[in-house]
Order: structure tokens, then sequence, then C-alpha cells
């Protein structure tokens, strides 16, 4: 991967999952991909690790500030693409709140509303179930947004 992809990339100080940042700032702006047939890359599930280890967890609204930095980074192009992950984000990813008070799980969801009102647009969205989850935000659908959040609806 060049160095160049990296400049002016920082990742969010304090935050868990601030990996989040990279398909929507790096990889869009790689211009060649190559592959090779040999496994070069392992993920390794740690079960104390904060992935496994978040819900319920206060910290899990991190996700929403990851998002947020996200969208206002300087080098965030939103595209259909990016923004179906930004969607992605703001739905299938907040199971990570759903242990949390009614309270917390609330004020995540009306942030995420002004989020995607904010910074998407129905324009981009491409297919159904982004339209859908697009319409849960702007029309400020809760009971909706939980349902597919508890029940880890994605396309």
């Amino acid at each position: 991967m060049k160095s160049s992809l990296w400049k002016n990339i920082r990742f969010p100080v304090g935050l868990w999952f601030e990996d989040t940042i990279l398909p929507f700032l790096i990889n869009p702006s790689v211009k060649k991909y190559s592959s090779v047939s040999q496994i070069v890359y392992s993920y390794q599930i740690n079960p104390s690790g904060i992935t496994l280890s978040s819900e319920g967890k206060p910290k899990s609204v991190d996700t929403l500030w990851v998002v947020e930095d996200i969208l206002k980074n300087e080098n965030f192009r939103l595209t259909a693409s990016t923004q179906s992950g930004i969607l992605f984000q703001l739905t299938r990813r907040m199971s990570r709140v759903l242990l949390l008070d009614k309270e917390i799980r609330r004020a995540t969801f009306d942030y995420s509303c002004y989020l995607v009102d904010r910074y998407l647009t129905i324009d981009l969205c491409n297919n159904y179930f982004d339209r859908l989850v697009f319409k849960i935000f702007v029309k400020k659908a809760y009971g909706s947004w939980n349902y597919m959040v508890r029940f880890r609806l994605s396309q």
C-alpha cells in the first residue's frame, strides 16, 4: 500500500472501532488493486478483544463518533458505495448499543438521524435496502431502526 494513501489520514484518538475509517478513507483512494492466491492475512478472533466484548459497554457508542469523524473528514468522498457503508454502520453496527439503557439507545438513534440529514442524500441510495434505511432515519422511525438493529438486518 502506497504511503501517499495515508497522507492526512488520522485514526480517531481514544475511540473504539477506529479502524472503521479504512474502507471510507483509504480504499476509495486506491487506483489499482492486485491479488495473490496465497493467504497472507489472517484475522484472529480475540475473545477478550473490543469486537466481542463491546456490547453493553458505554464505549460502544464510539461507533457513532467514528462515523461522524469519517463524515467530517476532508478526504471522505460521498458515493453510493460509501453512503451504503455509512448506513450499514448506523444500523447493523449499532447492535453494539443494544444492551445499553433505553435513553442511550434513543439518543444514539437521534444523533444518527441528524448525521443522515446533515451528510447523506436519498439520491445515492442505489438499492431498496439503502432507501428503506435512509427513510427510517428521515422519518425518525425509532421502532423500525430498533427492530433492524436488534435482528441485525442488513442487505
